[in-house]
């Protein structure tokens, strides 16, 4: 993959120059550390975090590393309805991320996340599960989460 990052820096430069909306700015922006412009500028990991998502409430980081960043910020970066640029974006949404996350009592439902690769499709299915609902790490810092601001799955 690294053979690939000037190839990816130059694609990201170019999203750039298309005037995205606020979130995708500031995500490019933020992996490359303002210098997505600079040849051979590279993204060594996936550890970049936005700072309105850096609080002094623990589980702000781990809601985004092990949520947010793997099963929701490739669609919601994109919206200009709920682009969770911060963290209290995230917790002032709880209730509603509870009522499409959450299915039966004890169990999540299957309207969240919509892409297919976060989503995976579920145990079950015809094909093998992945993603979020194979991923009882994720979904028990969701449940903390969601427990932790009034809006536990039933």
């Amino acid at each position: 993959m690294d053979e690939q990052q000037e190839a990816f820096r130059q694609l990201n430069a170019l999203v750039l120059v298309a005037h995205p909306i606020k979130g995708i700015v500031d995500f490019v922006n933020g992996i490359y550390n303002n210098q997505v412009n600079v040849p051979n500028t590279t993204v060594p990991d996936d550890t970049y975090i936005p700072a309105d998502w850096v609080t002094s409430d623990p589980n702000s980081q781990k809601i985004y590393r092990g949520v947010f960043r793997q099963y929701c910020r490739l669609c919601h970066i994109g919206s200009v309805v709920v682009p969770f640029a911060k963290f209290s974006d995230f917790q002032a949404q709880a209730g509603q991320i509870s009522n499409f996350v959450c299915g039966k009592p004890g169990s999540f439902s299957d309207d969240m996340p919509h892409a297919e690769v976060p989503f995976g499709g579920l145990a079950g299915s015809n094909n093998d599960p992945f993603g979020f609902w194979m991923d009882k790490v994720a979904q028990a810092d969701l449940e903390k989460f969601l427990s932790d601001n009034n809006a536990a799955c039933p």
